[in-house]
């Protein structure tokens, strides 16, 4: 298991411009079974506050989350974690 771990990296660079100093903003998450309706809820880091999400889904067929973020250098970026045909993808948006 300890492997699996060694894999990741320690931390989550701006595909922007590389900085490694990064904030999350919001995180939404997405809830669907395969090719059902999307159900969303956002989350707001800093307020603590849970509202209705954009049901604009990385996965094109299944639930994901959306972690919203910037750097310190001002860059704004997205995180994904998705499901699509049986493997769990990561991206940047």
């Amino acid at each position: 298991m300890s492997e699996i771990f060694e894999k990741l990296p320690e931390t989550l660079e701006c595909p922007k411009c590389g900085m490694e100093m990064t904030h999350q903003n919001q995180i939404e998450i997405f809830s669907r079974q395969e090719d059902g309706e999307t159900q969303s809820i956002l989350v707001d880091m800093e307020t603590g506050k849970i509202g209705q999400g954009s049901n604009n889904n990385p996965s094109p067929r299944r639930q994901g989350v959306s972690i919203y973020l910037r750097c310190e250098d001002g860059c704004e970026f997205t995180f994904n974690i998705y499901q699509h045909k049986g493997f769990t993808c990561l991206d940047y948006d």
